[in-house]
């Protein structure tokens, strides 16, 4: 029987395209706890050993029309700010209060936070960055500082910490993907006071970005386990048939 030659390829290819927004569909799932840890790991091993894109559509059928879809669309670059947009200096502080700074805002180029037995939230999800480096010099005396920022959104911690901690969620890259990439610099002194880091796309909670985290963290160990698996059956086909050379 003569084997179509064309459509293989398609299929394949089709297949490997469905896979990423299926996997996104199933992690956004769990995040927003339409579905349980059991679930989770039995449609990720299933979309793992999905062949077909019949079978990637039948894993997310049920989830489509309720998980939020534009949770889905992670934003690749960070908007700018238009250079006279941008203020030399800006000060923030906080005394035995708490302030939150959110929305779609447009930070200076240099941002001084002052907070004494205080709480701040800085979010720079929706913010306008200036490109390169934007400063945040801290002052944080028994506060707790939080800083919330997008994906993709690099930042570099510089601050001597004095009987205090600084805490990053590990999907926050250090370094900036470009020359002119923006760029949180995070300087100063805390002192008996901690700073957060985290990374949450817009309009995500506490919970559903540590759910969502927990998921892509999964879903990529088995990712590495099916391609370690796949490595050694390649090579045992290699010791086995050693002489075989590739048909032309």
């Amino acid at each position: 029987m003569d084997v179509d030659r064309t459509r293989a390829p398609h299929n394949l290819v089709t297949v490997r395209d469905a896979k990423p927004h299926a996997e996104g569909v199933i992690t956004h799932a769990y995040a927003q706890g339409l579905i349980d840890d059991d679930e989770l790991e039995r449609r990720l091993e299933a979309l793992q050993d999905a062949e077909t894109a019949d079978a990637v559509e039948r894993l997310i059928a049920d989830l489509v029309d309720h998980v939020d879809t534009t949770a889905l669309a992670v934003p690749t670059t960070i908007a700018l700010a238009n250079a006279q947009d941008v203020a030399p200096t800006r000060s923030i502080v906080a005394m035995f209060a708490s302030i939150e700074q959110q929305g779609a805002w447009v930070p200076a180029q240099t941002n001084r936070l002052l907070g004494v037995f205080a709480e701040a939230e800085l979010d720079f999800r929706n913010a306008h960055l200036a490109p390169g480096e934007t400063r945040i010099e801290l002052r944080c005396i028994f506060a707790e500082a939080r800083i919330i920022v997008p994906p993709n959104l690099a930042v570099r911690v510089d601050a001597s910490v004095i009987m205090g901690a600084v805490e990053r969620d590990d999907t926050v890259p250090a370094s900036p993907s470009g020359p002119n990439a923006p760029i949180l610099v995070i300087t100063g002194l805390v002192l008996f006071a901690s700073v957060e880091i985290r990374e949450r796309l817009p309009g995500e909670g506490k919970r559903d970005a540590r759910r969502r985290r927990r998921a892509t963290r999964r879903a990529a160990r088995r990712a590495r386990r099916a391609a370690k698996r796949q490595r050694k059956q390649a090579r045992k086909l290699r010791r086995a048939h050693p002489n075989q050379r590739q048909l032309e």
